[in-house]
């Protein structure tokens, strides 16, 4: 990455280092010069060959000293000298140890190459020189060899430039599969939402809003950017505002600045090449933004509180403690096979909210599920259509079982009526208040 931004000016710096070096060789006009700049060229080749040659041929003298090695560990598990095996084995050190022979020979040549070149070198470098320092236009091999350098230096970026393009392109594709995969993942939450509003029959309406965690960002933004001499307080809002943690950074990495600028706001007095420049030299901790500060879904749970009305959802937020009990008992009741064990759902609740959304759907989905109850409150027991009952009463830090089966049988439903109605008398009474036979 370094290479890719340094590259622009290392291609100026050779650019400008090759214009005023041509323009002084077409000002001395000379073949002589021509000719010498072309022997340097074929000189700086012939030495990268070579350098090139003598890796590769230490590399094969290694390997096979390697291999002379194995073998002869081998020949050593044979001590008897007449075993087949380890003739074979002697045969083949001996072909090895004759190529071994012949790539250190081999080494003498290529020495002997490059030690003539560099001698006939050495001598057309002590004439070229001569031939620079008598000519009108001064041209000095130091000259040369900075252009020359400035390019290998080019060349060198160059590369690494189009290796961290192939890297780039392809963190970019795992960033876009990551991101399908939150996506996917919040549709299925979507989807899921909107079966569990169906499933309330519009009590419930639930939905989900795709959060972006902007606070985390936010605050290792303004950590990163603090001691870059600028305010972050005065610009970050808006960076976070108009940027994903994404996009953010691939703007300091391709160093748009005016990019930043419009994101700012360009009446701001914010100089976006400092923060560019300022975060580059932090790069490594500003990568992992691109993925670690995963999008946050907010739930969004709302209740039907006024049928009858045009809008009859309230959010969460806006209801009371009764009715946010309400809309979570509902939630937890419309999913799941699993037993469902539950403390007194009707402390909070108002006596319809117990009807209509305790005892109610626990009379339809009893048949799916187990729900067991502890409750002083008939409706949540009576009316839930409960198969059977446990009668309990305190003894000191626990409860004692006082009786328990179906409120079918006469001894239960005596005793259901006496604990959650206050006794036959007071259940009686109600009745004939109600008018009820």
């Amino acid at each position: 990455m370094q290479a890719k931004w340094e590259l622009p000016q290392l291609v100026k710096y050779h650019t400008t280092l090759k214009e005023k070096l041509d323009a002084k060789s077409k000002q001395a006009k000379n073949p002589k010069y021509e000719k010498g700049s072309k022997i340097k060229d074929s000189y700086g080749v012939a030495q990268s060959v070579i350098t090139e040659l003598f890796a590769i041929k230490d590399g094969v003298v290694d390997n096979l000293e390697q291999q002379k090695s194995i073998i002869e560990q081998e020949i050593a598990k044979y001590p008897k000298e007449n075993n087949p095996a380890k003739s074979k084995l002697k045969t083949l050190l001996k072909l090895v140890d004759s190529f071994i022979k012949q790539e250190r020979d081999c080494d003498k040549k290529v020495v002997q190459i490059s030690n003539k070149v560099d001698d006939e070198f050495e001598k057309f470098k002590q004439q070229y020189k001569k031939f620079l320092d008598e000519s009108s236009i001064k041209i000095t091999m130091e000259e040369e060899d900075e252009v020359r350098q400035a390019k290998e230096q080019v060349q060198k970026a160059e590369g690494l430039a189009k290796k961290y393009d192939k890297l780039f392109t392809g963190r970019e594709e795992l960033l876009n599969q990551l991101e399908t995969l939150r996506d996917n993942f919040t549709k299925i939450r979507e989807e899921k939402y909107k079966e569990l509003t169906n499933k309330s029959a519009d009590r419930l309406r639930l939905s989900l809003i795709k959060g972006d965690n902007k606070e985390l960002f936010r605050t290792k933004i303004k950590e990163l950017l603090s001691h870059s001499g600028t305010k972050p307080e005065t610009y970050i809002d808006s960076l976070i505002e108009r940027n994903t943690s994404r996009q953010f950074v691939n703007k300091i990495i391709a160093e748009k600045t005016n990019e930043l600028q419009n994101d700012i706001g360009q009446n701001t007095q914010v100089d976006c090449e400092k923060i560019v420049a300022h975060l580059k030299n932090k790069i490594v901790e500003l990568l992992p933004l691109q993925y670690q500060w995963v999008y946050i879904d907010e739930p969004k749970i709302e209740l039907n509180v006024k049928p009858l009305e045009s809008e009859p959802y309230k959010e969460l937020s806006q209801l009371s403690v009764g009715q946010k009990s309400t809309a979570l008992l509902v939630i937890s009741l419309l999913e799941g096979c699993s037993p469902v064990l539950i403390d007194q759902p009707e402390d909070a609740l108002d006596l319809k909210s117990v009807i209509q959304d305790v005892s109610e759907r626990l009379r339809q989905y009893k048949t799916r599920r187990q729900f067991i109850l502890t409750t002083h409150n008939s409706s949540v027991a009576v009316s839930s259509d409960s198969d059977k009952y446990f009668i309990l009463e305190p003894e000191g830090d626990k409860g004692r079982l006082l009786f328990s089966g179906a409120i079918d049988t006469e001894a239960i439903r005596e005793q259901v009526i006496n604990y959650l109605e206050g006794g036959t008398k007071s259940y009686d009474l109600k009745r004939k208040k109600y008018k009820k036979s």
